[in-house]
């Protein structure tokens, strides 16, 4: 009895083993639907104070983005928006985008708010880093957040 245990046991890891996991595939850029899954304060090295958004990208807005080959669990996006006297009007408008209820928040009680929040958020490759090399696999850049309110009266008209 032992002996079909072990030779079950042997035969899971052996086809385990020889199924090959897909490369990754970055998603293409365009306008998905997203969701906040994590916010936390954060300071730049100039001293600005800003959130940091992890966002999981769940769909795509349009079906004319080829999503062959994309997996979109395994797709990361990262964003910050800073406040800072020239930029703070504009931060608080992609606040209202994202979650419409941080109106009358201030920036650091929103923190709070954001996770679970759903929106639309506009992407586009970054393919170079900072110093000018290419990047092996291109990085996933928040463009604009459209809100979900604008985005079903834009499907109404």
């Amino acid at each position: 009895m032992s002996n079909d245990s072990d030779n079950l046991f042997d035969a899971v890891i052996d086809d385990v083993a020889e199924t090959e996991k897909p490369p990754f595939r970055q998603a293409p850029p365009g306008l998905y639907r997203a969701v906040v899954r994590t916010s936390k304060e954060v300071t730049a090295s100039t001293g600005s104070r800003g959130i940091e958004l992890q966002l999981t990208l769940l769909e795509p807005a349009d079906d004319a983005i080829n999503m062959e080959g994309v997996d979109l669990a395994r797709v990361r996006l990262y964003d910050r928006i800073y406040f800072t006297p020239n930029n703070f009007e504009i931060s608080r408008q992609t606040l209202r985008r994202i979650l419409p209820e941080v109106v009358g928040q201030s920036p650091r009680q929103a923190v709070d708010m954001l996770p679970g929040a759903e929106v639309f958020v506009r992407v586009k490759h970054e393919t170079e880093d900072r110093n000018g090399q290419p990047r092996r696999i291109p990085r996933l850049v928040v463009t604009s957040y459209i809100s979900l309110d604008y985005m079903a009266q834009q499907a109404a008209a």
